[in-house]
């Protein structure tokens, strides 16, 4: 390998080598001092990140479940599956465990192929928060923060001025006293920063994920403020990971009682915030589910929310939770047979219903999902190393 290093430069093989996945990239760290440097680098797993989320065809969809080891033990596992049509036919690309071991776990968000997941436990403080590269098998599992308030939200964002990872903890000792604190991946640490605006603006998030947008963490929440309009009590809540600042934006104005359900959900579809909303009907005895989904043209206007989709399912369906995910083609992975609880998903335009082999559980969740070599340059480099080649 060394006589091939003296006809290609660096920077040839930085160009050949960004185009490999994760897990290729992995093994490849064995091969040379020269590749090893070269692949842990800050530049290269920007440039290699930029090459997976520029156009969707690299994009992954990220499956959520709980699921029983022989010894009836439950835990998390997330499969990932490069396209639609690979879920259809259940080719998995990869399978990974969450670390983080609880008897309930919330999925807080992904952002550049990181996931995170807290303890889902919105009546008391969030103690255990986990930010964790299932390709590649590394986590950082977060130290407790100094401020334990009586209940707490969490959200997950990225500052791409600094190369930073951040998670965000929004506490409330009561109901009119929030305490904010700020987790710096690169300096390990949390910092507390100033919650005024919270305090001037009272509010409950009533949604337990967030979505990270245009370098902003967004969050389901309704206006305590006295004397709020019942109109503008729903809204988003925004913040701005890089600037460390909090604002709100409205919802789709004729998006209505939705209020405290995990039938609302916010994701990124094509770069655009989007949001989603499930509810049931019922009628003659029988169930049916309906969705509607709104993307956000530009993201700095408020009036600028449209109707995409908006779905019904007629009878013997229901609905699987907040709907994150959105195919390319508008496909939806929203429902579920009520007969047999097994997921399906839904083509708008042809109208075709596929069974996708996988059943409902209480934590099922999709999202896009993108691979990254985020963490790589960790501790554990041999373990690493050991687990991508065995796997």
């Amino acid at each position: 390998m060394s006589d091939v290093n003296l006809y290609i430069s660096q920077d040839i093989w930085f160009e050949i080598l960004k185009n490999l996945p994760v897990k290729t990239l992995g093994k490849y760290r064995c091969v040379c001092k020269s590749w090893h440097s070269l692949i842990v680098s800050p530049s290269f797993m920007t440039a290699h990140l930029k090459h997976y989320t520029r156009n969707d065809a690299n994009s992954v969809i990220l499956y959520n479940e709980i699921v029983k080891n022989s010894e009836s033990r439950e835990f998390e596992q997330i499969s990932l599956f490069r396209d639609l049509d690979m879920l259809k036919q259940g080719n998995i690309l990869h399978t990974s465990t969450c670390p983080l071991i609880l008897p309930r776990i919330s999925f807080v968000g992904s952002v550049n192929g990181l996931v995170c997941v807290s303890e889902r436990n919105y009546f008391g403080p969030k103690d255990h928060i986990l930010i964790w590269n299932p390709i590649i098998k590394k986590s950082i599992k977060l130290p407790k923060s100094t401020f334990r308030g009586r209940y707490s939200v969490v959200g997950f964002g990225y500052d791409c001025n600094t190369n930073d990872y951040r998670v965000i903890k929004i506490s409330h000792l009561d109901e009119n006293t929030p305490f904010v604190e700020v987790y710096s991946v690169q300096e390990r640490t949390w910092k507390a920063i100033c919650a005024k605006y919270l305090v001037d603006n009272p509010i409950t998030i009533v949604s337990f994920s967030s979505c990270f947008c245009n370098g902003v963490i967004h969050w389901h929440i309704v206006n305590e403020k006295v004397g709020m309009s019942s109109s503008n009590r729903e809204c988003l809540l925004l913040f701005n990971v890089a600037e460390e600042r909090f604002a709100r934006t409205k919802l789709p104005e004729k998006i209505e009682n939705s209020s405290g359900s995990d039938d609302f959900g916010i994701f990124e579809y094509h770069g655009m915030l989007s949001v989603s909303l499930c509810d049931y009907m019922l009628f003659d005895r029988n169930t049916s589910a309906k969705c509607q989904i709104w993307v956000k043209r530009d993201y700095n206007v408020e009036s600028s929310w449209c109707k995409i989709l908006n779905v019904c399912m007629y009878y013997g369906y229901t609905h699987n939770g907040p709907v994150e995910y959105l195919g390319p083609n508008k496909e939806l992975i929203a429902f579920a047979k009520e007969s047999t609880g097994q997921m399906v998903s839904y083509d708008p335009k042809t109208y075709k219903i596929t069974e996708l082999g996988l059943r409902v559980s209480e934590t099922t969740k999709f999202s896009a999902f993108s691979e990254s070599l985020a963490l790589l340059d960790q501790n554990n480099y041999n373990l690493i190393v050991q687990s991508l080649i065995v796997a």
